[in-house]
């Protein structure tokens, strides 16, 4: 992967193209390859499959605002703006005080539905949230899939249970979020309770062979 970083430094994008392409045939779920495939597939100008590599990185790291961000900018160019809205507005529930989230979201506010802009008000009420309860009472209440999952990722779960909840909805949604299956994993190794342990391992391998 280093090697991969250092050409895509020295704009030596077709090569690392086929690099990654080569790796992604012998490890297809590896989650560090998706964003600097999408990275690489956009200065290619193919942006087409950029978007389906950040979506795949997205699956796996829906935690990180600069996914959600690149996907934004990357549908805005195709001249989408109401999917690129909905995109900047998932980066904003991650990072609301980022100066270009805020901008963008400011710009594409006009593409977005009511309903969805309360929800992204619901998760800042999630953080404050003093329990586990009063958070998934403002879930329950929050109508978008997408932001209702990022919700789960701030929720103030801080018993053992109530983290085993919170990671198993999320893994049901998407079974190779890297956070909930470190979590899982965690849980499980604690509890000596091994088979489970290793069904989280295994995944964990797959997506960081």
């Amino acid at each position: 992967v280093r090697f991969i970083d250092q050409l895509i430094a020295d704009a030596n994008f077709s090569p690392a193209s086929h690099h990654i392409h080569y790796l992604l045939n012998q490890f297809p779920k590896c989650a560090e390859l998706y964003p600097r495939y999408g990275r690489v597939l956009t200065e290619l100008n193919r942006f087409d499959e950029a978007i389906l590599f950040y979506l795949r990185a997205a699956a796996v790291h829906p935690d990180n605002w600069i996914i959600f961000f690149t996907l934004a900018i990357l549908y805005l160019n195709k001249n989408k703006p109401d999917i690129a809205a909905r995109y900047v507005a998932y980066a904003a529930c991650l990072e609301p005080e980022r100066h270009e989230i805020k901008q963008l979201y400011r710009r594409l506010r006009i593409h977005l539905p009511d309903s969805l802009h309360e929800d992204i008000k619901k998760i800042g009420r999630i953080r404050t949230a003093g329990t586990y309860q009063d958070a998934d009472e403002i879930l329950e209440k929050i109508s978008d899939p997408g932001v209702s999952l990022l919700g789960c990722l701030h929720c103030p779960a801080n018993g053992q249970e109530e983290r085993r909840k919170v990671h198993r909805e999320i893994l049901c949604r998407l079974p190779y979020c890297e956070t909930s299956l470190k979590a899982l994993a965690n849980i499980y190794a604690q509890s000596d309770d091994l088979t489970r342990f290793q069904r989280y391992a295994d995944r964990l391998h797959e997506i960081d062979p």
